[in-house]
């Protein structure tokens, strides 16, 4: 668990760099895992959560510049997987009205 002083510093430090990245994320919290050693910056963009993980070695030794290109990454990882997600869904939802569509073609009195 991060300290208040230490959680305060971290979002400082982030948030201008993710603001470059895009405006459009906003850094909600960031965790600290129970071994210590894993970061989690929890961040919101639209309606969608993002969460980004690093190794707290590479933070604390990374200059802001390979720091903002690891947090880019990840987030355009976490991004092209939503997107894959919501396409998928959107074809299960199209696969579905389709079937419903036939069912109910079926079962209505001709």
């Amino acid at each position: 668990m991060l300290g208040e002083e230490r959680r305060n510093k971290i979002l400082e430090r982030v948030r201008p760099l993710l603001a470059e990245i895009d405006g459009e994320i906003r850094l909600l919290d960031v965790l600290l895992d129970s071994t210590r050693q894993q970061l989690v910056f929890v961040m919101q963009k639209g309606a969608w959560p993002v969460l980004v993980g690093m190794n707290w070695l590479d933070y604390v030794s990374q200059r802001d510049a390979e720091l903002k290109a690891q947090l880019a990454a990840g987030i355009a990882r976490r991004e092209e997987i939503s997107q894959k997600r919501q396409a998928e869904e959107a074809e299960e939802e199209r696969r579905l009205g389709l079937f419903g569509a036939r069912r109910a073609r079926k079962s209505s009195p001709q």
